[in-house]
């Protein structure tokens, strides 16, 4: 969840070239230096590269000596691939959440990896995590890592973390009873909002039914639970930016987020739980919020293959990589083996949210899901500031996905 130009001219004699044009660069090979077998282009933070670099530069380099890696930061990510990949100067591999599957599935910018799996490797990670890899009867990916949203609370302030809304309404209003700021701290977008869509019935796209729900009567009435349970107890502004930095100055008890925020969490002091969203008690049923995979895709246009596909599954299957992202990068495994160490089983942080991934939902793979994300979202911020206008808003963004998955799609 992290990305988004400039006009540059050709500059003198040299042979990188970079096109402006809706915001396309143009990346090559380093002309000096030893050759490149396996280009990587990715988006994690910096400590998330410092693993994967370290780790490249000593088991992996110990495994495959003669195997080049260049490891590349990219940001904007998907509007570079997209522009790069079609024209062959793209990477031989990358990686994000799993979602982009389908989309580039379809587009043929990714291989599918049938043909080099071994017996047995897909049974090395969680079946979620194959679920997420998979696209049309195919894999398509190797998963490294798992994220969803859980409850977050600061122990200081949490005596017992809630176990249904109901206890946790109660904790929220005790809080602002004794002076905190805020009851609860909450990001509102359709990835951080999907729990109670779907626990209500709710989606935004079935890869199943080939449908938008976005104003079905379960995505209306859970987000009408939504903004009746959580509004009165936040701050105004949801963006995500506001509603982290409360959490992180101590003006609430709860948070509701993901593993990407416990380094700046731990940096702050703060000594903290992870719980899964809390029952729902009017209906008796857990929250459901979209799971997505850290995934890693190889490029139709890779010019080794077989050296990509070597760098993508030790990537994906090092122990030592896998335990190293877990516990300096808050990574969440999906490796079985990983799953069973010790320090992993027993880790509360990591079991907080492998629980909350078991209750959760994978993101839909199919292309259409990327063309839900922006009227959804349009509608979701504006019904949160005015919810007279839930319904209208949202057949609004239902008519305006529909057309866009029409005219891409047919």
């Amino acid at each position: 969840m992290r990305e988004e130009g400039v006009s540059l001219r050709i500059v003198g004699v040299l042979l990188v070239v970079a096109v402006i044009a809706a915001g396309i660069y143009w990346f090559t090979r380093p002309p000096e230096g030893p050759t490149i077998d396996v280009l990587v282009w990715h988006s994690f933070l910096d400590d998330e590269e410092k693993i994967a670099t370290d780790a490249i530069a000593t088991s992996f380099k110990q495994m495959y000596p003669d195997i080049n890696i260049d490891f590349k930061e990219t940001m904007d990510l998907r509007t570079k691939l997209l522009a790069a990949v079609p024209a062959g100067k793209g990477p031989d591999v990358f990686t994000y959440a799993h979602d982009w599957t389908g989309e580039f599935a379809v587009a043929d910018y990714i291989l599918s990896l049938d043909e080099f799996l071994t017996p047995g490797l897909m049974e090395k990670f969680t079946s979620e995590a194959v679920e997420a890899c998979t696209y049309d009867g195919k894999i398509w990916a190797l998963p490294f890592a798992g994220e969803t949203v859980a409850l977050v609370y600061n122990k200081a302030m949490v005596d017992e973390p809630p176990e249904t809304m109901d206890e946790l309404i109660a904790a929220m209003e005790e809080a602002e009873a004794k002076g905190i700021n805020y009851g609860i701290a909450y990001q509102i977008d359709p990835y951080f909002v999907s729990a109670w869509i779907h626990a209500f019935g709710g989606w935004y796209w079935s890869d199943e039914t080939k449908t938008v729900g976005i104003n079905s009567e379960g995505t209306i009435n859970g987000l009408k639970y939504l903004i009746e349970t959580f509004k009165p107890y936040m701050a105004v502004d949801p963006t995500g930016t506001v509603q982290t930095g409360l959490f992180l100055e101590k003006m609430t008890p709860f948070f509701v987020t993901g593993p990407w925020s416990i380094p700046s969490i731990e940096a702050a002091g703060i000594e903290y739980g992870v719980v899964p969203l809390p029952k729902i008690t009017e209906i008796d049923k857990w929250p459901e919020p979209f799971t997505g995979v850290k995934v890693m895709w190889i490029a139709n246009a890779a010019k080794n293959k077989e050296n990509a596909f070597a760098f993508v599954e030790w990537f994906t299957t090092d122990l030592d990589h896998i335990l190293e992202r877990a516990k300096e990068a808050s990574f969440i495994p999906v490796l079985k083996e990983a799953l069973e160490v010790d320090e992993i089983a027993t880790d509360p942080f990591i079991s907080g949210f492998t629980e909350a991934m078991e209750l959760g939902r994978p993101m839909p793979r199919g292309p259409e899901m990327m063309l839900t994300w922006g009227p959804f979202s349009d509608a979701l911020l504006e019904l949160w500031m005015d919810p007279e206008k839930l319904e209208a808003l949202l057949d609004e963004a239902q008519a305006t996905a529909e057309a866009r998955i029409a005219e891409v799609y047919g």
